[in-house]
C-alpha cells in the first residue's frame, strides 16, 4: 500500500507518516497556536484538503474489515499507524512473539493501548 499512496502523491504519502497539517499563526509573544477555521486562509484550506485526500487515499484502498478498524481515527497518521499495528505488529509486539511470549496479555495490551491511540490521539 505504502507504494501505491507513494506513486498516486508523494507528498501525501509524506503526511500520512509524518502527521497531518494544521494551520497555526504566530501570536505577537512569538508562540504558535492552531488557527480557528474563521480565521483560515487559501494556503490553510488546501493543507485541510491535502490531509482529506490523504485520507481518502487510505479509505478507499481498504475492505470493510479494515474500514472498520481504522473508521473511528481523525488523521491519516492514526490510519496509517493502527493498519501497520494491524499487519505488521508494533515492536514491542514483534519482540514478544519472537521470544515466544508465554503470557498473551502482554500482546492484548500493546494492542488495546494502540487502539486507544487511534481513537483518542495520545495516551493519558
Amino acid at each position: 500500500m505504502e507504494n501505491y499512496i507513494q506513486t498516486e502523491d508523494y507528498e501525501l504519502s509524506m503526511l500520512i507518516k509524518n502527521g497531518q497539517l494544521i494551520p497555526k499563526k504566530t501570536k505577537e509573544d512569538g508562540s504558535t497556536i492552531i488557527k480557528k477555521p474563521e480565521e483560515f486562509d487559501s494556503e490553510d484550506y488546501k493543507m485541510m484538503e491535502k490531509n482529506a485526500k490523504a485520507k481518502k487515499l487510505l479509505y478507499f484502498g481498504l475492505g470493510p474489515d479494515e474500514y472498520t478498524r481504522i473508521s473511528e481515527c481523525e488523521s491519516p497518521k492514526y490510519i496509517w499507524d493502527a493498519l501497520q499495528v494491524a499487519y505488521e505488529g508494533t515492536n514491542q509486539v514483534k519482540q514478544s512473539l519472537s521470544c515466544s511470549c508465554e503470557n498473551m496479555s502482554c500482546l492484548r495490551w500493546v494492542i488495546v493501548k494502540q487502539s486507544w491511540k487511534c481513537i483518542h490521539g495520545s495516551l493519558t
